[in-house]
């Protein structure tokens, strides 16, 4: 340390708030006053520190410095053609393969993964099949290589599922588990719900693996977490880095061995809550500072899907070429994946962060007194709570209280062709898009 307070004397509050003032030519400092109804906080945009910042620890970066794996989800189809889809990605940037056994959970494993080296890559397997995971460990143990999670999400296929999985990942970790708060997001929970929901589920999983004879710092190997990002690029921010904080905090209470098991693992995921079929190309500005957001935060990988995600037309090779080049630009031209915690030391989103962690730990806690978020009552409360959110979302957009460019600003003069996939639904509750929900409103 060179001792920059020493060389640099820490103003007094007052001194900063002259300034302050003095910067806004005379305005009172409380215009950067900021009240937020979904989310349900107040903040500021300039927050003054006395040298009680605490900035390090579980919110800084993750153990490859800030770098993160650019992620693309492949649907599993034909054996062939979803192989040379896989490998093209590689050629084009991406360094994680999702594969997405769903839709073809008896998929030939050798035909599709031919040619793949995946030593050098992270790969994630969407499933709801046990017998999907024991394949494809099975093909591990001869010739696949370690670097793999998978994403089994315990509110599609159960708790159960979860306790006769167990004893495969006994031996040898790896994360198996998908606490999906990206999904939760994406039907208009706000961070503090989608928060809480993550921790909820995670720490009935983690009781679920203990009772099968798994240590703690054996069970939170096996466990990681999508989060869903928008386009507000502070709260985005703020909720991942939130999320570290608590999951650390929630491991301290089981007292594991390890520190590496307070690290949370966590994809960042955009979807198409706040996307535009009729004005496509604004959507890029949307994903950009979606996958800024993410970067700075500290994901370990990112999933930025095409803003035609939701859409009945067939694949948009503009739109998933885009998506894998966000983040490559963020690499490539902006080097963000160099500098450790670049949001570091930003007081402003310190203490947005702290705030969001303690709504959430709180409601957390409400949901542990209900039972948990997979007891039927304690899942009712949550999802009227979402609903309730949800509503107020579109409201704001219907009132012009939330501008979204596209879609209720500045509308697109170009006649573009608008078709929406049907509502998919998760944990009870409909997956809400902005656009879709007004264009049926118009219709009827």
């Amino acid at each position: 340390m060179i001792g920059l307070k020493q060389v640099f004397p820490l103003p007094s509050s007052e001194e900063w708030l002259l300034q302050l003032t003095k910067e806004l030519k005379g305005e009172d400092p409380s215009v950067l006053e900021r009240h937020d109804e979904i989310e349900e906080i107040d903040f500021t945009t300039y927050t003054y520190d006395l040298g009680n910042n605490k900035s390090e620890g579980y919110r800084r970066g993750n153990a490859r410095g800030n770098d993160w794996n650019i992620a693309t989800r492949i649907v599993v189809q034909e054996e062939k053609s979803t192989n040379t889809k896989a490998l093209e990605l590689l050629m084009t940037g991406c360094n994680e393969l999702v594969f997405d056994f769903k839709s073809n959970e008896t998929a030939d494993l050798e035909l599709l993964f031919a040619g793949i080296e995946f030593e050098y890559i992270q790969t994630t397997i969407l499933t709801n099949s046990a017998e999907t995971v024991s394949r494809i460990q099975q093909c591990q143990a001869s010739s696949f290589p370690e670097k793999i999670k998978y994403a089994i999400d315990p509110h599609v296929v159960g708790l159960e599922m979860i306790r006769i999985l167990s004893p495969l990942f006994l031996k040898k970790q790896s994360p198996f588990i998908l606490i999906n708060g990206y999904e939760m997001q994406q039907t208009g929970a706000n961070a503090t719900q989608e928060l809480a929901f993550c921790l909820s589920t995670a720490n009935e999983c983690l009781g679920v693996m203990l009772e099968e004879g798994m240590t703690i710092d054996q069970a939170t190997a096996c466990i990681h977490f999508s989060l869903g990002i928008t386009a507000n690029y502070f709260f985005s921010i703020a909720k991942t880095r939130s999320l570290k904080e608590l999951w650390a905090s929630l491991v301290d209470a089981y007292s594991p061995e390890h520190a590496c098991s307070r690290n949370g693992i966590i994809t960042a995921v955009s979807g198409p809550m706040n996307k535009s079929l009729k004005d496509p190309y604004s959507n890029l500005l949307r994903q950009t500072t979606e996958g800024l957001s993410a970067a700075v935060a500290g994901a370990d990988s990112i999933l930025i899907q095409p803003y035609t995600l939701a859409s009945t037309s067939e694949e948009n090779e503009l739109a998933e070429r885009m998506a894998t080049n966000i983040s490559l630009l963020l690499k490539e031209e902006s080097y963000m994946h160099i500098v450790n915690d670049p949001i570091g030391g930003s007081y402003a989103l310190e203490h947005l962060s702290t705030q969001f962690s303690q709504k959430a730990w709180h409601l957390f806690q409400e949901l542990e007194a209900r039972k948990g978020v997979f007891n039927s009552a304690c899942a009712a409360h949550l999802q009227e709570l979402i609903h309730q959110k949800a509503q107020h979302r579109l409201e704001a957009v219907r009132t012009g209280k939330s501008t979204l460019i596209g879609i209720n600003k500045f509308p697109n003069p170009t006649q573009e062709t608008a078709n929406y996939k049907p509502s998919l639904s998760y944990y009870g509750l409909s997956q809400l898009i902005i656009e879709r929900e007004l264009m049926t409103e118009k219709h009827d």
